[in-house]
């Protein structure tokens, strides 16, 4: 909430704006059927997907400088209600169908009105049917064990604290979920640093914010993010094709020499020769693996567990499968 003084000759006049629920709180009691008809009109302004600001003045405020807003409670006269549109980008709308797509949970957390978080995440995709907005007092109001509970339908968080949202990240994690959290404020610091990747705007993100955050977008832009998560997928294939040949070339000349000593024959590759192969074959190949481009699925895999390993079972079967069916072909041809 935000108030500025203006004085003529006659009297000081304070004007305040800030949230509905704030601003209003400070009618005075009686006027409670007003003050629900106004909370009604904020939800139907919110309802649009509009941010909503209500105004009041105070004639002859008096006070210091920086005082309590609530000092003003009884003293006010309200003014109106004015809705802000602030429109998502375009590419958003098709960012968010891409993490759907491939198996990222897009869940909004903002200082808005919880209706206009639901209507705006209805509009992106983020909220489903069936899907539940929260704003701070309800969060307030959870047990742990009842947020944990309600995750999975929980799509809009609205009017939160920057302790609610080091809550709600360490909430996701209890549940096992790799969290990314995007933020500017100073306010979001606490949770840029709990999460797993922590994404801070470039253009509008606080120094805190930037040191907090293990990521810095530079265009704010929340397309951008999505794309990096693409380029990640693709670099994280490339090293297992990588290592998927390296270690099939690597094996068989591991097993010619081992086989060899086994039997008592001299080294069939010497050190100079293994050292060509590797270079000639196995270098040319590595990087041509390292640098291949996307092949255009990326975005429609649910995520790697962190605890998978590289090596997993099936390329292990790839790996033999491929290695008879090359046998065969050196039988065939022979």
């Amino acid at each position: 909430m935000m108030a500025t003084t203006h004085r003529t000759r006659e009297c000081a006049v304070t004007f305040i704006k800030g949230a509905p629920a704030s601003v209003i709180a400070l009618h005075p009691v009686a006027d409670r059927t007003q003050a629900d008809m106004l909370h009604r009109a904020a939800g139907v302004i919110a309802a649009q997907a509009l941010r909503v600001l209500a105004f009041t003045e105070v004639q002859d405020a008096v006070g210091e400088p920086g005082q309590r807003f609530d000092a003003f409670a009884g003293q006010v006269s309200f003014l109106g209600l004015v809705g802000q549109l602030d429109p998502p980008r375009d590419e958003a709308y098709e960012a968010v169908k891409q993490c759907r797509a491939a198996g990222i949970r897009p869940v909004m957390v903002t200082g808005d009105h919880k209706a206009t978080g639901q209507a705006i995440g209805a509009r992106l995709g983020i909220v489903a049917s069936g899907d539940e907005s929260v704003d701070g007092r309800e969060l307030d109001r959870m047990s742990e064990v009842e947020l944990r509970s309600r995750l999975p339908r929980i799509s809009v968080f609205a009017r939160v604290h920057p302790a609610q949202k080091l809550r709600i990240v360490e909430a996701f994690q209890a549940g096992g979920r790799v969290v990314a959290m995007t933020g500017d404020g100073v306010n979001d610091a606490p949770a840029l640093a709990r999460a797993d990747v922590g994404v801070a705007m470039g253009i509008t993100g606080t120094d805190v914010a930037k040191e907090a955050a293990k990521i810095i977008i530079t265009d704010d832009n929340f397309a951008t993010i999505v794309r990096a998560v693409a380029e990640g997928r693709l670099i994280y294939r490339n090293i297992k094709k990588l290592i998927l040949y390296l270690f099939s070339t690597g094996t068989s000349e591991i097993l010619i020499l081992f086989t060899a000593l086994l039997l008592g024959y001299p080294p069939p590759l010497a050190a100079v020769m293994i050292l060509w192969v590797n270079l000639v074959t196995d270098g040319a190949l590595s990087v041509t693996l390292i640098m291949e481009g996307p092949e255009g699925d990326e975005m429609r895999h649910p995520p790697t567990p962190p605890s998978e390993p590289i090596l997993t079972a099936p390329m292990l079967q790839r790996m033999i499968v491929r290695r008879r069916q090359s046998q065969r072909r050196r039988s065939a041809t022979s």
